[in-house]
Formats: structure tokens, sequence, C-alpha cells
């Protein structure tokens, strides 16, 4: 799943970067650009990801079920 830009509070490492690694991230490496996102924001979150999980649920959650 996507999700917008970082908000700028997050305390967690970008997404697929080394840092987050380091700490046990799931998230798509090379769909995150190593850490930097997309061109535009973004990134791709892992809902099984022990650092980025709960943002994309919350994400996921605030999108609402449109069927």
């Amino acid at each position: 799943m996507t999700s917008p830009e970082p908000r700028a509070e997050s305390k967690e490492p970008n997404p697929g970067s080394d840092a987050a690694i380091e700490q046990g991230c799931t998230c798509p490496v090379l769909d995150n650009g190593h850490g930097t996102g997309w061109i535009g924001g973004g990134f791709v979150l892992s809902t099984l990801c022990p650092l980025h999980g709960e943002t994309a649920e919350s994400y996921l959650d605030s999108i609402g079920d449109d069927e």
C-alpha cells in the first residue's frame, strides 16, 4: 500500500532506508528508493512491518471502506 509523505513529527526512519532496515523494517526497499520515497512524495508501506505497519493500518482506517 502507498501512503502520503511522512509527517514531520514522525520519529521512525523512512520506510526502506538503511536505518529503518536496521530497526527491523520490512517495507519494500526498491519501491521506496532506499528511503527517499517516490518522486512527488509518498512511500510503500507493509502492514506487517514492525516499524511502519501501525502507520499503514491507521492510513487504511482513515480512507475508509468505499464498498
